[in-house]
């Protein structure tokens, strides 16, 4: 089936409105079968590209790039700073900074703009990836679903872990008191953390932690649960 493609859903549904979706040279719709030796096209337009990027774009800050590709970068993100505006008008994040980076670039012979794959809390600092089309976002979306993609976190945890290496098992939940907090409660999401203990000094730890799952603030709530915060 189509549906099965990497196309973002926006992409797939604008492909089957305005009929660009070919099989052998016939108009289909994404839910058509297709067979070994098919040939199946389709077109793109610019204004594609950039409709429902609206990021407005800040000069004041120049971001890291660690590596530029055709479509997507890798940003050293500083800790401090969000991700995303949380309002049309803000221009302290991120993705207001990477805007304004990528103004002339192009990616697939389309305008670059920036668009969010993952994100990472406010206050941790390290490497993400931004897309520079929303037919980009497909792909990375699927490479980390199936974790094509590693992340791996360094993180300074309080108190001496005596063991090696480890794993919490235990279900996130959103606080019922607090919307934007996470709890552990086993009716909430399953939730895995693995981690690897690197040193210990003044009685505060360095580990090195991976992730089964990707729940909001994962990390944070489980090594506070264990009793050794962040």
């Amino acid at each position: 089936l189509l549906t099965g493609l990497l196309f973002p859903r926006s992409i797939r549904g604008l492909l089957r409105q305005k009929k660009r979706l070919l099989l052998n040279g016939r108009n289909i719709p994404t839910s058509e079968l297709v067979s070994p030796g098919d040939k199946l096209s389709f077109s793109l337009e610019t204004s594609d590209f950039s409709k429902g990027q609206n990021y407005l774009p800040n000069n004041d800050r120049r971001l890291r790039i660690l590596s530029e590709k055709e479509d997507y970068l890798l940003v050293d993100k500083p800790a401090g700073m969000k991700m995303h505006p949380h309002s049309p008008n803000e221009t302290d994040a991120l993705l207001n900074y990477v805007e304004a980076q990528l103004k002339g670039h192009l990616s697939r012979s389309c305008p670059a703009h920036a668009f969010m794959v993952h994100r990472i809390d406010r206050d941790t600092s390290g490497v993400v990836i931004i897309a520079k089309n929303p037919l980009a976002v497909g792909i990375l979306d699927q490479l980390l679903a199936k974790k094509r993609i590693k992340r791996t976190y360094l993180a300074w945890v309080s108190g001496n872990l005596e063991n090696k290496k480890g794993s919490i098992d235990q279900a996130i939940a959103v606080d019922p008191i607090n919307p934007y907090k996470r709890i552990v409660d086993q009716a909430g999401q399953k939730a895995v953390t693995h981690w690897t203990k690197i040193h210990t000094v003044y009685q505060n730890t360095l580990v090195r932690v991976s992730l089964e799952t990707g729940r909001t603030h994962q990390i944070r709530v489980h090594f506070a649960a264990i009793g050794h915060p962040i």
